[in-house]
């Protein structure tokens, strides 16, 4: 009794799982998927790291805008002369002593360009006859808003001060009735910034011709000098 061999007669060809290609059908072929390029993948990388290095560069331009500090200004805007007499006591020294009364009232502007309120302390006020320091005076202290505008007022009010070198400068001046006097407004102030303070410093002067029998004050001249940023952290 023999076996079958029907399921491995020629006659029944073994079932194909794959297309053959056309071709004179003596070999068979199959498709292979073709594997991803790389030069592709590389393109797309350099272009990721290219966006996110420009937008970095973009938020620090930004950051560093809003954040750099920037110099306060200050500007005088009112000078006014309340009262000024001058004393000349003569003794037995040939040049006499020369007393001084004097009452100037001032008030500066103080702009503060950057994103941060900036705080002071006070602004000093001084007042020179012929680079001679006359006296001082210290105003309150305060605080400008960011990107805003402040006044300070002061009123110097000096009594009985002798001058020293300049006596016979001021006589002849007194004899013209041109007394050259000049003020200085010192302001000194603080910003925070995040973790760090900024100092800055500002200067503004002006020079004034006063009439001392009139009380009046004949010129006035005035200008911003700079100032100056520190760095504390």
């Amino acid at each position: 009794m023999g076996r079958s061999t029907q399921g491995f007669s020629p006659s029944h060809p073994a079932q194909q799982f794959y297309d053959p290609l056309p071709g004179d059908g003596q070999y068979p072929y199959a498709y292979l998927p073709l594997a991803p390029r790389r030069q592709n993948r590389w393109h797309l990388s350099f272009f990721l790291r290219s966006a996110f290095g420009l937008l970095a560069v973009v938020l620090v331009g930004i950051s560093a805008f809003f954040l750099w500090p920037r110099q306060t200004g200050i500007h005088m805007t009112l000078l006014r002369l309340e009262g000024v007499h001058v004393d000349v006591k003569r003794g037995d020294s040939i040049i006499p002593r020369v007393f001084l009364d004097i009452t100037l009232r001032l008030r500066v502007r103080v702009v503060n360009p950057n994103y941060f309120g900036v705080d002071y302390k006070s602004v000093t006020a001084v007042i020179f006859y012929n680079e001679e320091k006359l006296g001082y005076v210290d105003s309150e202290g305060g605080k400008v808003p960011a990107r805003s505008t402040a006044y300070v007022s002061a009123t110097l009010n000096l009594t009985g001060i002798e001058l020293g070198r300049n006596v016979l400068s001021l006589l002849e001046d007194l004899a013209a009735r041109r007394v050259p006097f000049s003020t200085k407004a010192h302001f000194r102030g603080r910003i925070r910034i995040l973790f760090f303070e900024v100092p800055m410093e500002a200067d503004v002067s002006c020079n004034l011709v006063i009439d001392p029998e009139d009380q009046a004050i004949l010129s006035e001249d005035c200008d911003l000098q700079s100032g100056s940023l520190g760095y504390d952290f």
